[in-house]
Formats: C-alpha cells, sequence, structure tokens
C-alpha cells in the first residue's frame, strides 16, 4: 500500500501513551505466484505454514532476473501515451531508482496520476479519523482476547524485536497493529517511505504545463482496512508479524527485485493473496481496488497528450493486477 506509513505512527503515538477469508486459496492461476505453495488454511491458523510458503516465495524471488532498472509500462493510442510505474511501500534513500525513461517519461508528462494524496493537511486528517473510527476497540475487547495463542506468541516475539511494547498495542485493532509493525520495521532498517518518491515526483511537476490527480483518497483506502472481518484483519496482522521477523531478508529481497526489475520476482513478493495476509484481504485491498481505477486509466487514452501514473508495484502485477485488467480489456501494454 502508498500511504504514508510513517505519519501514521504520529497518529498512532497519540494511543499509545508508552513509547493470507481468510486464506483459503484456490489453486493459483498460471503465473509465477503458481509455483508458492498454496495454503489449505487462513495464515493466522498455521502461521508456520505460512512462514514456509513466504520462504518459497523469497527463493523464486531470489531465482529470478531482471534487466536491471525499475520497471516502467506504457499503453497507447493515436494521440496518447500512458505510462505506468511501479513503486514499493518502502525503499533505500540511496538506492538508483530513476531510470532514463522514467525520467523522460515525468518529464514530457503533461499529467501525473498518484494512488491517493498522503502529503497534505487533508490525508493526515483522514489518517487520524480512520483510525479513531475504525482503528481502536470499542467494545471492551484487547487485541490479545482475538488472537490465538500461536499468533500472539509470534506478534510479542516480533514486536519485542522492534522494541514495540505489548502492552500498547492492546487497544489497537489488527489491522492497525499491522501497520504499525510494517512502518517500525522499516524505520529499523532506515527505509524511507515511498512518499518521499512521491514528494520528488510533485516537486518537479510543479508547473502549470503538468497537471497532478489521484485515484482515491487515503480516507477510502483504509476504510477497505478497517472494514475487513476481524478474521481477516489477524490474518494479515500474522504475515506482518512474519514478515518482521524475516527481517531484513525479506525487505532486502524486495527493494532488490524492485531496482532489478524483476517482474516474476516482484510479482511473488508483493502480487499475491500470500503477501497480503489471505485471499479476503487480498480480494479488498488490491483486486477490488484495481477494478475500481480501472475506467479512469482506460479514459486517460482519451485526453491527448502524455500522463505518468503511479502506482504500487502490488497494484501493477499479476493476474488480477492493473496491466492484466487492461489487456483483458483489449488494451495493450508493453514493457519500456
Amino acid at each position: 500500500m502508498t500511504i504514508d506509513r510513517f505519519r501514521i505512527i504520529g497518529c498512532l503515538a497519540s494511543f499509545a501513551m508508552t513509547a493470507i477469508s481468510a486464506c483459503t486459496t484456490a489453486p493459483p492461476p498460471a503465473s509465477t505466484a503458481a509455483s508458492i505453495p498454496a495454503l489449505a488454511t487462513p495464515p493466522s491458523q498455521k502461521p508456520d505454514a505460512t512462514e514456509a510458503a513466504i520462504g518459497a516465495a523469497l527463493t523464486l524471488a531470489e531465482r529470478s532476473r531482471g534487466p536491471g532498472q525499475v520497471a516502467i509500462w506504457s499503453y497507447a493510442d493515436e494521440d496518447t501515451t500512458v505510462y505506468l510505474f511501479g513503486t514499493l511501500p518502502f525503499f533505500d534513500a540511496n538506492a538508483n531508482w530513476r531510470s532514463p525513461t522514467f525520467d523522460r517519461a515525468l518529464s514530457i508528462a503533461d499529467k501525473v496520476v498518484f494512488e491517493a494524496n498522503t502529503l497534505s493537511a487533508t490525508a493526515e486528517a483522514q489518517i487520524q479519523r480512520t483510525i479513531n473510527d475504525k482503528g481502536l476497540f470499542t467494545d471492551g475487547r484487547l487485541l490479545s482476547g482475538v488472537l490465538s495463542d500461536p499468533v500472539e506468541a509470534r506478534l510479542r516475539r516480533a514486536a519485542a524485536e522492534l522494541n514495540i511494547p505489548y502492552a500498547a498495542l492492546e487497544s489497537f485493532k489488527p489491522w492497525l497493529v499491522a501497520y504499525q509493525m510494517d512502518i517500525t520495521a522499516a524505520q529499523t532498517s532506515a527505509l524511507q517511505s515511498t512518499s518521499d518518491i512521491e514528494r520528488t515526483i510533485t516537486d518537479h511537476s510543479n508547473d502549470a504545463s503538468k497537471s497532478i490527480s489521484y485515484l482515491t483518497s487515503v480516507r477510502e483506502r483504509l476504510d477497505a482496512l478497517g472494514d475487513l472481518p476481524i478474521e481477516t484483519q489477524i490474518d494479515r496482522l500474522t504475515v506482518a508479524a512474519i514478515s518482521s521477523e524475516l527481517g531484513s531478508t525479506l525487505s532486502s529481497a524486495l527493494i532488490q527485485e524492485w531496482l532489478d526489475g524483476d517482474e516474476s520476482g516482484l510479482e511473488a513478493l508483493t502480487a499475491t493473496p500470500l503477501v497480503q495476509g489471505g485471499d479476503a484481504a487480498y480480494q479488498s485491498v488490491i483486486v477490488n481496488r484495481n477494478k475500481a481505477w480501472l475506467p479512469d486509466l482506460k479514459a486517460l487514452l482519451e485526453q491527448a497528450g502524455t500522463k505518468l501514473v503511479i502506482l504500487d508495484s502490488a497494484h501493477l502485477l499479476g493476474p488480477s493486477g492493473v496491466i492484466a485488467l487492461l489487456e483483458a480489456d483489449g488494451i495493450s501494454v508493453s514493457r519500456e
């Protein structure tokens, strides 16, 4: 997801005073993900099997290779070219992620499209409202009361490694705890939020000849998580705890696949139900959003000129990704 996760931690601090339905997966389609062992039960029911499957995804990614630069795709008609550029939620600030193709696309684009505006005061207010409305238990329950013993044990271990007091998490719902763990793990690894890429692009685009638009709002994206059934939230939290325990092994591999432009490896680590926390979560936060965006992405062809669309790589790849959806509608998408 590409919301500004580092800014969410500031909202979380005000509540913490210190300081893959679920995932019964159907046989996967013919793609990179098909080589990853399918889970017979949701991640929270068998965390060890989930960890093994994530390990298989890592192995798969490491065995594939890309051309050596971050991927960018395009689709076009007679008078319009639309570029698609994939990002990550977090990245290495020292990474050389800009390619000549990307720089040219940004330079000539008359319109830049982001998922959501994560840099505004309005976005921060939306984050805070969603935390208030959908991020906290208000019925007397505690986090430990909704988790199984194996999941709670993993979460306590991961939280301790990240120096997060477990007691400070007890009033948070599982989806929000998963986000806090993602943020803290990235900070521990000295990674930066993808909003820094967005800021760089926005600063470059700050002229009268280049417009900026957004496909959705931060509130809508967070609401999709807050509205997940509690069991699905726990599945996402289980995957977040496992990912946190894998630490730099996973984050380094993900960044390397991105920088290498390795579509197969990147799909295995971003665009599957496994890594998104189960099939229900994958459908809600990836597939449904991709389908909702498709009309707007197709409509860009009705506007003459050059457009640059910036999306999280998880939305671009895989059999339910934006690229596949565009091609299923008869629009040819090419790797630049």
